[in-house]
């Protein structure tokens, strides 16, 4: 005998199934498997989902490109009015790296 459940108790149902592998295993939240890793395993996690979003994502090129771009033309114009655009040059020459890989 087949059993039919509503819409209703199937959720319920999912709800409380959740639940219940929660509590049996423990909830594991991202902060508490952050506190059980060092700095530079957090580094090394932050820069290998870099490089896969790099790979997955179209338009990152033609964005680092554009984003280098803007950066000279504002170091440009703040060199001007005589502010150090050191920092700006190097987020430049960053994005502009970035974009030819």
């Amino acid at each position: 005998m087949k059993a039919h459940f509503t819409a209703s108790q199937t959720h319920r149902l999912a709800a409380i199934s959740c639940l219940l592998v929660i509590g049996l295993t423990g909830f594991v939240t991202p902060a508490n498997a952050a506190k059980s890793l060092t700095k530079s395993q957090i580094v090394e996690a932050q820069k290998a989902e870099t490089e896969r979003a790099k790979k997955s994502d179209k338009s990152y090129q033609r964005q680092a490109k554009a984003l280098g771009q803007y950066y000279t033309k504002l170091a440009q114009k703040l060199s001007k009015s005589g502010i150090n655009v050191q920092p700006l040059l190097a987020a430049s020459a960053y994005f502009n790296n970035e974009s030819k890989k």
